[in-house]
């Protein structure tokens, strides 16, 4: 064991240094013009020595987990600066750090996620270069409008905090392409994507734990709608026909009522995550879903037919059964059941009848034993080719 520890010692100090990624003061105070990158989270840190001024090339200040209250006045020497994680340090004091941001102009990641926040400092403003802000798990009731100032701003969390409105403080910041809003069951959606409002770049929207669905229609470009834990009925949208998402999550929605959200599901959707408990079909109107997963419930309802589904996935022990919900998929690649709880004879009956619906399957089957299983599809497969294809 003695022999062996010196080398464990030069394998963990070996990485000090890499790429200018230090996680020890004392070493980084020994090259402090190398330092790119300091990382001094999980250190109980009650405050931050003023030293951290002679690190002039610093780039990421990672702080997490630590209890301090404040930022030294020397940390606007650090002009390189361009992202702070201060997340999870609950004695922070929002007067006292919003004295700063005046002075690192050229931030771009802010992390005060876990921070015991009441609201935003309006000294935020200051922050014109900043693309990334994460204020979620938080206590914020109010978002002011210095949020609406910050026009680079491109990735936004929210959620988990106890928003009431963010209409009038987000709505127009016209490069925001991803925004978490998540876990605020009380917030004001109904006008916030309205047809004159600024999110024209919008991608990614995660709405997961709300009891309300925004209306999307206007955002152009949105691909990605997370609805996640919701506890609405539908997804009414005044012009469903403008909405082009690839990915829609609709998992843990058990108020949730699709056969209301035909066109919706059906229009341009091209990845589909739906509850198992869900009274849906899936036919010729839904010809652009390609990857449908099924979570929870029992999947009864579900029927997929006549379409050009090439994925699908149960990802359910409460599924037991599966073969009477899939009918003409005659682009079908992939059918996932390792995680459900169908039987062994139904899974050799799927794999006869899929395969002489499609020649395309690729494998027949995925099972928790896959090599195994997959082992004995192909022999299935060979069989198959000899007795009914010739």
């Amino acid at each position: 064991m003695k022999k062996i520890l010196p080398a464990l010692l030069f394998l963990s100090f070996s990485l000090f240094g890499q790429n200018g990624y230090y996680n020890n003061l004392k070493d980084a105070l020994s090259k402090p013009l190398d330092v790119k990158t300091l990382d001094l989270s999980n250190n109980a840190l009650v405050f931050l020595n003023k030293e951290i001024s002679q690190f002039k090339n610093l780039e990421t200040l990672l702080l997490t987990n630590n209890y301090l209250e404040e930022l030294p006045a020397s940390i606007k020497a650090l002009q390189n600066l361009t992202n702070i994680d201060l997340s999870f340090n609950t004695n922070l004091n929002t007067n006292l750090l919003a004295q700063h941001f005046k002075n690192l102009t050229k931030l771009e990641s802010l992390n005060l996620e876990g921070c015991k926040l009441l609201y935003v400092p309006y000294e935020i403003k200051h922050l014109k270069n900043l693309e990334q802000l994460n204020i979620s798990h938080n206590h914020i009731k109010d978002l002011n409008s210095s949020i609406n100032t910050l026009s680079n701003l491109k990735k936004l969390d929210i959620s988990y905090n106890h928003l009431d409105s963010i209409t009038g403080s987000i709505d127009h910041l016209p490069n925001l392409q991803n925004l978490n809003i998540s876990y605020n069951p009380n917030v004001y959606l109904d006008k916030l994507f309205g047809d004159s409002l600024q999110f024209n770049s919008l991608r990614v929207l995660i709405n997961r734990g709300n009891t309300k669905v925004p209306d999307v229609s206007f955002c152009s470009e949105l691909k990605t709608l997370d609805l996640t834990d919701g506890s609405f009925t539908s997804i009414e949208q005044s012009n469903p026909k403008q909405i082009k998402l690839d990915n829609l999550f609709i998992e843990k929605c058990k108020n949730y009522h699709p056969a209301k959200d035909q066109l919706l599901l059906g229009n341009g959707t091209k990845h589909l995550t739906i509850q198992g408990n869900a009274d849906l079909t899936l036919g010729n109107r839904s010809k652009n879903i390609k990857t449908l997963k099924i979570t929870g419930g029992t999947a009864s309802n579900i029927k997929i037919k006549n379409c050009a589904i090439e994925e699908i996935k149960y990802d359910s022990k409460t599924i037991s059964t599966v073969v009477n919900q899939l009918n003409n998929l005659d682009s079908l690649l992939l059918l996932d059941i390792s995680k459900t709880s169908v039987s062994k004879t139904e899974v050799a009956e799927i794999g006869v009848a899929t395969f002489i619906r499609t020649q395309n399957l690729r494998p027949i089957l995925k099972l928790n034993r896959l090599e195994l299983w997959q082992e004995k599809n192909d022999n299935l497969v060979k069989n198959l080719n000899r007795k009914q294809f010739g």
